[in-house]
């Protein structure tokens, strides 16, 4: 497989910051409410920042499987096993302890749904 050059956009990263600002606002009127009306409505809207985060994300993973396509002779299959091996580390190392609790290896059912906010919202 042939490196490829893929460009980097700054207005992207741009757009990475703002969502992570507005995630950020929205989280911290949790804790104290703003002190004037303009605050309260940037912070209000900043949740649109997942939204932002999402379809920023979305740009990128196409932009990248765009430019890896005209060197690649099968760029889909390389595309999926890229973010196999990108995912599938950190998808083992974290829900691995909650199968090992909860003695299941069902992914269906009481036992993920458990894990998943006993492990992630708490």
């Amino acid at each position: 497989m042939a490196e490829v050059s893929i460009t980097r956009y700054d207005f992207i990263d741009a757009l990475r910051g703002f969502a992570i600002l507005g995630v950020v606002l929205v989280h911290s009127t949790i804790l104290m409410q703003p002190s004037s009306n303009l605050l309260r409505l940037v912070a209000e809207n900043g949740a649109r920042g997942v939204q932002l985060f999402f379809l920023v994300s979305a740009l990128t993973l196409f932009l990248s499987m765009e430019a890896r396509r005209r060197g690649e002779i099968a760029p889909l299959r390389n595309y999926c096993i890229r973010r196999f091996f990108r995912i599938a580390p950190l998808f083992t190392v974290r829900f691995s302890p909650i199968r090992w609790q909860t003695g299941s290896c069902s992914t269906v059912g009481t036992g993920v749904s458990r894990g998943l906010s006993g492990g992630t919202f708490h």
